[in-house]
């Protein structure tokens, strides 16, 4: 009697054992990068003066893999083949240089597990750019830095006429030119994804310090795969790169104690002349608060900074760094 109790109870506990390590099954197969660029603190110099964003949801072993470039970091999101977040450190040396943009494709990162690779025939035939998001003229000083940023880690699908080559490439340039105003600024940069249930994604004006009512419209398809010959641009798929509802970037001047956040859709954006206003009023128009990127993210940042300054600069709406 004692030994069919000691056998039932050891199995009820193999049982749990089992219930516990399964989940981590699938990530221990792929085994987690552990080479040194995947280390954030072989990159501190990036980030170490604003902390690293910390997740504010629920995450899967090997879910995601720090790769440390020459002038950015990212973490990679291993289910959705894009980053998650990427971080630079601007200066104005780095900015200031006359290199123009290398004639050079995006590649896979190879510091990722294979599983959660994205590959240049993802984007074949999808409609969407493969846009950086540490843009490649951010390191005009050095060729090989700009190379460094061809890496499908710091891309994600973005529209592409309308949206990545005109607005969002105005954007960067914007960014380009507040690093050579104030001689150094940190950026941080990344997708925002659609809704669970597939609505649109609302900041109120009453939620916003800023003033603005941001809307990410619903989308139809949620990733991007394959580029089969015969295939169009509205191939569905499951397991292929996300795209993205809408991009968020944020600015932050440490000395100046400043920060300006924006979240932009994944959209076409009327050029100059059709919407009557310059890029500057546009791009402020898109203003939002630290706190507002956060809710949307999932995502906590500056965790390098005393709460209560901390909580200023996120909760409010401080002068635009944009002129």
């Amino acid at each position: 009697m004692r030994e069919s109790s000691w056998i039932g109870n050891f199995g009820k506990f193999a049982v749990l054992l089992l219930s516990l390590i399964w989940p981590l099954g699938s990530a221990t197969a792929q085994q987690c990068p552990s080479s040194p660029v995947n280390n954030p603190q072989m990159c501190k110099n990036l980030w170490q003066a604003i902390g690293l964003p910390e997740s504010n949801k629920d995450e899967r072993a090997c879910q995601h893999t720090f790769v440390c470039h020459k002038g950015y970091l990212v973490r990679h999101n291993n289910e959705t083949k894009t980053p998650d977040w990427v971080i630079e450190r601007l200066t104005r040396e780095t900015v200031e240089a006359l290199n123009r943009r290398p004639h050079k494709n995006f590649v896979p990162e190879t510091a990722v597990p294979e599983s959660g690779q994205a590959i240049d025939r993802d984007y074949l035939r999808s409609g969407y750019a493969r846009g950086h998001q540490a843009a490649s003229a951010d390191f005009a000083f050095d060729t090989p830095w700009m190379e460094d940023t061809f890496f499908f880690s710091n891309s994600v699908p973005q529209v592409g006429g309308r949206f990545n080559s005109s607005i969002w490439s105005q954007f960067e340039k914007r960014v380009r030119q507040i690093a050579t105003e104030r001689g150094e600024i940190y950026v941080i940069t990344g997708p925002i994804y659609q809704d669970p249930e597939n609505k649109e994604i609302v900041i109120p004006v009453e939620q916003n310090r800023c003033g603005n009512e941001i809307v990410l419209p619903a989308l139809v398809r949620k990733h991007i795969c394959g580029g089969k010959k015969g295939s169009g641009p509205n191939m569905q798929c499951d397991d292929g790169v996300a795209i993205p509802a809408g991009l968020f970037k944020i600015i932050m001047d440490v000395p100046g104690n400043r920060v300006n956040a924006y979240v932009l859709p994944n959209r076409d954006h009327l050029s100059s002349k059709q919407r009557g206003s310059s890029t500057d009023r546009y791009l402020n128009s898109w203003r939002v608060s630290v706190l507002n990127v956060e809710d949307h993210s999932g995502y906590d940042f500056f965790p390098q900074l005393e709460r209560h300054s901390r909580g200023l600069l996120e909760e409010g709406c401080p002068a635009t760094m944009i002129r």
